[in-house]
């Protein structure tokens, strides 16, 4: 059984910068990571000091504890992110090896573990309840824990993840039409959801949308937050809109009367 998971030990930190992003930082909110075992743990204070954007590095510094399941106890922050780390076998199951949860006491290192967060707990997970097989102790709660979680907490499939953000991404380009704008949808190797053509010069891209998801397939949090719209500026695109998946379920029409806005400025 794998040890670390890079592939979850990424999104964590993903997560956490979209926590970054959303909280009010007058208020100082903590946030923990807390990982099964000790490998993994590493692996996220190495990826976490590997990141080149200051002001979030700045603050992971002051407010991110990253700890294992054996050092989580008498800690609580405002925001858990709790990575299980274990990939199933060749066999598609995960047998009783989820290190200490799978042992006897395994119940109570999960109660504490669970119960660490104040306001919200966001858990990334790279197998399935149901292929947790001949499970006993705490693994057999963790199980319970996870289908409880999938059947009360939105839980998505990647394919109806990527579903759900194409729709997404044609709806507001129909609205855009309808609205006398000429529009393309998912646009060359950068992967722009949506170009909006100048109305000046037929040749020339006047706006540039992405369509933002937690969990997209294409680009991480900082991917779709820096790296990419940086990278669009420097071909071109001069103005960059992150449409924003809550947003467009709140209010559509002011998502696209936004767009139209920055598009007439």
């Amino acid at each position: 059984m794998d040890k670390r998971n890079e592939p979850e030990a990424r999104r964590i930190i993903d997560c956490v910068f979209e926590k970054y992003e959303q909280i009010d930082h007058s208020k100082a909110e903590t946030v923990g990571i807390i990982t099964i075992n000790l490998p993994q743990c590493e692996l996220i204070r190495r990826l976490l000091s590997e990141i080149e954007d200051e002001e979030f590095a700045a603050w992971a510094d002051e407010h991110v504890d990253v700890v294992n399941l054996e050092s989580c106890q008498g800690k609580e922050w405002d925001y858990v992110f709790l990575s299980i780390v274990h990939i199933p076998d060749g066999s598609d199951s995960l047998r009783n090896s989820i290190g200490a949860l799978g042992r006897e006491g395994g119940s109570n290192r999960l109660n504490v573990m669970l119960t660490r967060a104040k306001k919200q707990m966001v858990v990334a997970s790279s197998f399935k309840p149901e292929q947790m097989t001949d499970v006993q102790y705490g693994a057999k709660d963790l199980r319970d824990f996870l289908k409880f979680v999938m059947n009360h907490n939105g839980y998505m499939e990647r394919a109806e993840v990527q579903q759900e953000t194409d729709n997404i991404t044609e709806s507001a380009a129909r609205m855009l039409r309808e609205r006398g704008w000429t529009v393309h949808t998912c646009i060359g190797s950068g992967r722009v959801d949506i170009g909006i053509m100048s109305r000046k010069n037929a040749e020339q891209y006047e706006m540039g949308i992405l369509v933002d998801h937690p969990c997209t397939e294409y680009y991480t949090a900082m991917d779709q937050e820096i790296i990419c719209p940086e990278t669009l500026r420097s071909k071109g695109w001069n103005k960059i809109h992150h449409l924003r998946v809550k947003n467009w379920y709140m209010n559509p029409s002011a998502e696209i009367d936004m767009i139209v806005q920055k598009l007439n400025q």
